[in-house]
């Protein structure tokens, strides 16, 4: 690799040397670290290894061939770096500002390094936490070749010291394993950008930084969590000597996955338990070992590991696009960049690789080495499906950047606009909350006994498919990056309370929101004499539902029943929801109300906290259960009790309008505002989407019915509940701006 280099390349060099002592690098190569026990926790015994654990490949005489100083390596790196974005003009790149990047942070020095240029780098980027340090571990534990692992630290509205005592426990734990990271490289990146930045994990951002800093250009790309075979680099290694990867050929590893069984977790697993080779993968008995992501052909199909299993030698394979295989590749000035706008999930990856096919690379697979995934559970808010900007970079920008660059796409315009449209609506139809399921589950504090709420007016038939397609068309067109809109990852913030109070069309809402999210509900308590049940989230929120339930039709002491019920007082809400504008049950429901109005003040009285002396005489109790008259408590009342933010959600059905539109309804929210200072008391109009999306109306609660658009019933449109089912309906838009309301007024202390 020696060689001449021009005053604009010393210069590069010299630019790169004086970086290295700037504040963007923070610190020397190797960097200063205390010496003392971990603050990581143990991940997993690793075997030991020592520092001549890498078999035919480890040298120790400086003039045997391949081998070359580590700090001329470094000006080959810097100079490479510089080339590769040279030829890549027209290639997309991020802004770098609010990044700080320290390469080599820990790892052999590269000063006092000598580099054997026949070794494969694996270039990999994680971030940080014990459970990606356990898999690096794993990684290095198998892999005998160099490693560049660019670590990604958020530093964003962090306490003072969060980085620096970040990178020291780093320090620390690469202390700690040395015997097995001693060919491991750990460049730190900082994220320190403003934090109003769209916010998803840099992936290309990071592996561009990893393969700049590979020792060796023989790049072998992986996502950290991948562990290759036992012996895999040396296998490699002699099968690089029949398929020369500097005339752009890469060569593939089939990836394969530990699937988990019953009882297992992923933090209990290392590499121990993984075929550590192919004859031992194919005689495996553990059935959980299965080819990467079978199910989903495109992604690894075109392996063929049908033909992997039996053969002994390297074969030939086609491209296909959405192909996301793992593979050595040759690092040269021609070797293209990872497009860095493709953030968080989706097309990050695999955008990279068709660009590799687009510029021509045959692709081989050895007949060896192999990776094993071991899976583990997402964040059940992680996105596992691509965003539209995503989906729009990849379609539009990059897509025009390969045609400029390789004068071709496998893409033509009108496939490209169908992907588009199909894709994104997949992203709608998976990513936004919509309550699908017909029943909620109550009681989770006590599995045996759960009780099931069945959601009425359940909708099915070609009507209804319509008013779904309308309904994400209508998301797709109001969605913007900056919103979150159906999209959050709690509808409520962290450690804030709510009241709901209302009618059926109120509880229509609020079953929709906790359905919404039911798969981030921490605890569920219900009381069925009432019909109450409080909701509390995995964030700490905690819901209380008393819309359309009995207490709510009690005429008088409806504030001393309600918290009572609540077990808190009507002050201690971090905001209020109430459903407003019928001020009596409909009486044909009159007596079940009236009948559980009773059972409730009986279950009230019986449970009450309250002492003694405070509790109602035995005569009152009576004279409490014969006075039944039902009428709901006027938004007056209430707000004159509460002083906090109230959202007024008005009914779905037609005459609610009046309400909306009404001047002294208008008068009377400003006087409710004026009587508090800062009190927010806002209106949402339960139609707001009639216009948009058409009535979607049912007048059977528990039966599964078309949606109604016209007057052909009885019962018009206008005047019934609204349709809800697996494709949403009315109650699921109203909720999301429940949802924003909020997110946008509790102030939690």
């Amino acid at each position: 690799r020696k060689m001449m280099l021009s005053a604009r390349q010393l210069l590069g060099f010299a630019a790169f040397l004086l970086a290295l002592t700037t504040k963007h690098v923070d610190g020397n190569l190797r960097g200063n670290r205390s010496d003392g026990e971990p603050r990581i926790a143990e991940a997993l015994p690793i075997e030991e290894q020592d520092e001549n654990a890498f078999a035919s490949l480890s040298v120790q005489d400086d003039q045997s061939e391949g081998l070359i100083p580590g700090t001329e390596q470094l000006r080959h790196l810097q100079e490479l770096r510089v080339l590769r974005r040279e030829a890549f003009l027209k290639h997309t790149l991020i802004n770098t500002d609010g990044w700080e990047v320290t390469p080599f942070k820990f790892g052999p020095d590269p000063n006092s390094s000598t580099i054997d240029l026949r070794v494969i780098s694996v270039a990999t980027q994680l971030s940080y936490g014990k459970d990606k340090f356990r898999r690096l571990l794993d990684l290095a534990s198998r892999w005998t070749g160099y490693l560049s692992a660019v670590l990604y630290i958020d530093g964003r509205d962090q306490d003072e010291g969060f980085v620096e005592s970040t990178i020291q426990k780093v320090g620390e734990f690469y202390d700690k394993h040395a015997a097995t990271l001693h060919r491991v490289s750990i460049h730190i990146v900082v994220d320190k950008r403003p934090m109003d930045i769209e916010d998803h994990y840099p992936h290309n951002l990071l592996r561009n930084y990893a393969i700049d800093y590979a020792w060796t250009d023989s790049i072998l790309l992986l996502d950290a969590d991948f562990i290759p075979s036992q012996g895999s680099h040396d296998q490699l290694v002699k099968h690089l000597e029949q398929t020369d990867i500097s005339k752009r050929k890469v060569l593939l590893l089939p990836a394969f996955e530990k699937q988990l069984l019953p009882g297992e977790s992923p933090a209990k697993l290392d590499y121990t338990d993984l075929p550590p080779t192919k004859q031992d993968l194919l005689t495996w008995a553990d059935p959980s070992i299965k080819a990467f992501h079978a199910s989903y052909y495109p992604g690894h199909g075109p392996t063929n590991y049908a033909k992997w299993y039996k053969t002994a030698d390297t074969y030939k394979i086609n491209f296909d696009l959405y192909f996301e295989p793992y593979f050595i590749i040759h690092r040269d000035r021609s070797l293209p960049l990872f497009w860095e706008h493709f953030s968080g999930f989706g097309r990050n990856k695999q955008s990279w690789v068709e660009e590799v096919g687009v510029a021509g690379y045959e692709f081989h697979v050895n007949p060896d080495a192999f990776l094993i995934h071991i899976n583990h559970g997402y964040d059940t808010q992680d996105v596992r499906f691509p965003r539209p900007s995503v989906l729009q970079e990849y379609d539009g920008p990059f897509q025009q950047y390969l045609e400029e660059t390789y004068e071709y796409t496998f893409w033509d315009k009108e496939s490209l606009r169908e992907d588009l449209e199909k894709t994104t609506n997949t992203f709608y139809r998976k990513m936004l909350h919509i309550c699908k399921a017909p029943s909620l589950f109550l009681n989770q504090t006590n599995p045996n006994t759960d009780v099931v709420v069945d959601i009425p007016y359940q909708c099915r038939g070609p009507e209804y498919a319509e008013f779904g397609n309308r309904l994400i068309e209508f998301a797709k067109a109001h969605h913007t990056k900056a919103s979150e809109t159906g999209m959050r990852k709690f509808p409520m913030p962290a450690n804030s309370s709510a009241l709901v109070l209302g009618n059926s069309h109120t509880q229509q809402v609020i079953q929709a929101l906790i359905c919404q999210y039911f798969d981030v509900v921490k605890e569920v308590n219900y009381d069925p004499p009432s019909g109450v049940f409080e909701v509390t989230f995995q964030n700490g929120a905690n819901l209380v539902n008393m819309a359309e339930t009995s207490v709510m039709y009690r005429a008088k002491g409806w504030r001393e029943l309600l918290e009572g019920l609540a077990s808190r007082s009507l002050e201690s809400f971090d905001a209020i929801l109430i459903g407003s504008k019928f001020d009596k049950a409909n009486s044909k429901n009159e007596q079940v109300l009236q009948d559980g109005l009773r059972a409730a003040l009986e279950r009230y009285f019986k449970t009450s906290t309250r002492s003694a002396t405070n509790k109602p005489s035995m005569k009152k109790q009576e004279r409490a259960l014969e006075d039944v008259s039902l009428r709901l408590p006027r938004v007056s009342d209430i707000s004159s009790i509460y002083q906090g933010p109230m959202v007024i959600v008005t009914p779905f059905a037609a005459t609610a309008e009046s309400l909306v539109r009404n001047s002294q309804t208008m008068q009377l929210l400003a006087v409710l505002e004026s009587k508090a200072g800062n009190k927010v008391v806002e209106m949402l109009d339960g139609r707001k989407y009639v216009a948009a999306l058409g009535e979607c109306g049912s007048y059977k609660p528990d039966q599964k019915r078309r949606c109604d658009q016209t007057t052909s019933q009885r019962i018009t449109p206008d005047k019934m509940n609204r349709c809800v089912g697996r494709l949403g309906g009315h109650p699921d838009l109203i909720a999301w701006d429940v949802i924003e309301f909020f997110h946008r007024e509790i102030v939690v202390a």
